[in-house]
């Protein structure tokens, strides 16, 4: 496989070893009507079950 790699030139890991994976906020999905909502309790339901 030969796969595009973008931003492989300038990636560097964070030095505090944290990622950001999405923003919090509300991101709607209108293909199925509903809206997501990305806030500090979903954050932490989503540790919590990690």
């Amino acid at each position: 496989m030969n796969a595009l790699l973008l931003n492989r030139d300038g990636f560097q890991m964070p030095a505090d070893g944290w990622y950001q994976l999405a923003p919090l906020g509300e991101f709607p999905h209108a293909g199925a009507g509903v809206v997501q909502v990305v806030d500090v309790e979903a954050c932490t339901a989503l540790a919590a079950r990690f």
